[in-house]
């Protein structure tokens, strides 16, 4: 969705899922395991990033991402991105593909 606070329209199910979708974020945030996982994000190059991306994101409709092995690519941008359109309600809207560069480049 590029553009600073461009907002899609969502259907009815959808809206009602973004909402389901915060209230389950609330829950878990409250988790004594979720603040273990926060803590060893923070450890992982990807977290100082975080609202870079997510601002590359908002302006832009794709974002190719590098990183060396284990900087948190497949597995944290992901969650960033989910966790960011849910806080803004719009989680019912989202999709999130990874590929894998070397997979795509031995097919092609």
């Amino acid at each position: 969705r590029p553009g600073e606070g461009a907002e899609v329209e969502q259907t009815e199910e959808q809206a009602a899922l973004s909402r389901e979708l915060l209230e389950d974020l609330h829950r878990r945030e409250s988790a004594p395991e979720w603040k273990e996982m926060r803590e060893a994000q923070r450890s992982l190059p990807m977290f100082s990033e975080r609202m870079t991306l997510l601002e590359a994101l908002r302006q832009n409709q794709v974002v190719v991402i590098s990183g060396q092995t284990g900087c948190g690519k497949t597995t944290q941008v992901p969650q960033y991105i989910v966790e960011d359109m849910v806080r803004r309600e719009q989680g019912g809207l989202c999709n999130v593909i990874c590929t894998q560069p070397r997979r795509i480049s031995a097919i092609s």
